[in-house]
């Protein structure tokens, strides 16, 4: 494989009433110590619901039945992105031993929330607990700095206008090529994939995969976030809109993956066929070395290091995590060791690592048995 990338898709925002028609079907909440932060909560609300964004505050979900601690992590459950802001207070413990704020950010992360954290940039009177809570967040997320109120909305919605991107314009990857798709038309047994691309090499491997004179297909692997097939390309419209871009449709024949256990499957050694994906996996995304027992079956366990060639492109931060999962997803899911990839993190590099963590449904056995969901966590080098 030699991946190639879009990388004018790397730093999109969705702007005017692209954004606020995004923004009227989702909903975020502002999660914060709420004595300290008032005026930053309020700015936030503001800026958020003049887009046409619905907010979530623990101050708006009085008059309920359900105490407290069920009243905030209902409220995280019912949006679509975590809004975090700390600055120098940490807050009331809960029961739990965390602040309501760290509990919310935890529930944001189990649930698979899009999270977005701020922070005070005067942070010399912080609390001890309150910088433990970001040392925990900064595992996989970077968090930005704010000034005050005005300048926290501001950088919010500067934010929300790239998640909205992320969502209106879905990364993909067709062959070696990774790129961002503005519609993704998925009939069952054929998809349709239209994309404005600005790279010149992306665009070129795309047009190269039209049938030839005989009308022979290009077989490849298409693969979203979700989802893995294989692919028979029937056509590849190519327009141009500019000198630096193009609009590219393709149009294929597809197999998805459904998740079924491969026939050949098995299990040996006392580990069970889920067992040995899950080595695999973690020799594969982690370096981990498998069991001494299992060293003369490398064919089952071996998965090679998927992101190897990610880490070697030195793409902008925050298209790195995109454009592993695909990777992630084509291997698991494409490659029948999974039935789908439930969660996918990847975070900031630090001293040559990244914090790594995947949970993923097993494949659906042919006889017996309910698939598992597995969770797998760790550091692995970079690049």
């Amino acid at each position: 494989m030699s991946l190639i990338v879009d990388r004018s898709s790397t730093s999109r925002r969705l702007v005017g009433d692209e954004l606020r028609r995004w923004a009227q079907s989702h909903t975020a909440f502002i999660s914060s110590e709420m004595s300290q932060l008032g005026a930053e909560r309020d700015a936030v609300a503001a800026a958020l619901r003049g887009l046409g964004m619905q907010v979530v505050r623990f101050e708006d979900l009085g008059g309920r039945d359900e105490d407290a601690v069920t009243a905030y992590l209902t409220g995280v459950d019912q949006s679509d992105i975590y809004i975090g802001i700390i600055a120098d207070r940490y807050g009331r413990m809960q029961p739990s031993g965390r602040s309501a704020t760290h509990e919310e950010y935890r529930r944001a992360r189990e649930r698979g929330r899009r999270i977005s954290v701020w922070v005070a940039v005067d942070g010399e009177n912080r609390q001890g607990d309150a910088r433990d809570f970001l040392q925990e967040i900064h595992t996989f997320h970077i968090a930005g700095n704010y000034r005050d109120a005005a300048d926290l909305a501001r950088r919010i919605v500067e934010r929300i206008a790239e998640l909205a991107a992320d969502d209106e314009a879905p990364w993909v990857k067709v062959g070696d090529a990774v790129f961002r798709a503005g519609v993704i038309s998925d009939h069952g047994d054929r998809v349709e994939i239209e994309a404005e691309v600005r790279e010149r090499d992306v665009a070129r491997y795309l047009e190269g995969l039209r049938p030839d004179q005989w009308n022979r297909a290009s077989q490849v692997r298409i693969t979203t976030t979700d989802r893995s097939g294989a692919a028979e390309i029937e056509k590849v419209s190519s327009v141009a809109r500019s000198t630096s871009a193009r609009t590219i449709t393709i149009e294929a024949g597809i197999n998805w993956a459904d998740g079924s256990q491969s026939s050949g499957a098995f299990g040996t050694s006392g580990y069970s066929h889920g067992d040995l994906v899950e080595i695999g996996i973690r020799a594969g995304l982690l370096g981990e070395r498998p069991p001494e027992q299992l060293s003369s079956y490398g064919f089952v366990t071996d998965i090679d290091d998927l992101l190897r060639e990610v880490a070697a492109l030195e793409l902008p931060e925050g298209s790195v995590q995109a454009v592993a999962r695909l990777l992630v997803v084509e291997s698991l899911v494409g490659g029948q060791r999974a039935s789908s990839v439930d969660d996918f993190a990847l975070g900031p590099a630090h001293r040559d690592q990244r914090p790594l963590a995947l949970t993923y449904t097993e494949t659906r056995a042919a006889i017996n048995g309910t698939p598992e969901q597995r969770k797998v966590e760790g550091t692995r080098p970079w690049p």
